[in-house]
């Protein structure tokens, strides 16, 4: 009977900015069951100036997932937020293709696209499957 101690939050103002600031598809879910619960939503600045849009999110199972998007050229932009998480694969989700990223110990996986410079990348503790249905809620607004 404790509370819960998950602090939730609406990412739509800050996902609303992102939207009106950048000149690429700026991607958030949508129609995910009220089972998933938005924990964060912030926009940073990559070491080349380019903005970054982090918003994060907990699983119908309790486990974090995170979405960052960026149209940043650093080289480190996807190995740093993997924990240097190795390739493993790929897998299509509503018509897009997706690389596989899973760390050694297979405790963090991603999913990396990037289309005209833009980098998505999904990530988590979650399993395969949450991590697929929150990537294939996401659209461009």
């Amino acid at each position: 009977s404790t509370p819960d101690p998950v602090r939730t939050v609406d990412p739509a103002p800050v996902v609303s900015v992102a939207r009106d600031e950048a000149d690429w598809p700026v991607l958030a879910p949508v129609g995910l069951p009220s089972t998933w619960r938005a924990t964060s939503a912030r926009l940073e600045i990559a070491g080349d100036g380019e903005t970054v849009l982090q918003t994060g999110y907990l699983s119908p199972n309790v486990m974090y997932v995170g979405l960052a998007q960026s149209q940043t050229k650093e080289t480190s932009f996807v190995r740093d937020r993997t924990d240097k998480a190795a390739e493993t694969g790929s897998v299509t989700i509503g018509g897009l293709d997706w690389t596989r990223l899973e760390t050694e110990d297979r405790t963090k996986r991603a999913l990396v696209r990037v289309d005209d410079g833009v980098t998505y990348l999904v990530t988590g503790q979650a399993d395969w499957p949450e991590i697929e249905a929150f990537t294939a809620s996401l659209r461009a607004g």
